[in-house]
């Protein structure tokens, strides 16, 4: 119990609830049934960082005197 403790308090303070899921998951089932949503996270957070990118390049396009902020 003390194990599980451990691990499952990092999880709740990372961002997102997908550490927690995928903790649950794997907890419960097994690695094959833990793997597709694995893959679905990889694949929608790629879709999020390109569609970012895309944004911000039509947006500089569109004003490029505008202020740079790192």
């Amino acid at each position: 119990m003390i194990e599980t403790i451990i691990i499952v308090i990092p999880l709740m303070l990372s961002p997102g609830p997908a550490n927690l899921v995928s903790f649950v998951l794997g907890a419960r089932n097994s690695l094959y049934q833990l793997l597709p949503f694995q893959f679905g996270i990889i694949i929608i957070y790629g879709v999020i960082a390109f569609v970012l990118g895309s944004l911000t390049i039509q947006i500089h396009a569109i004003s490029p005197t505008g202020t740079r902020i790192v």
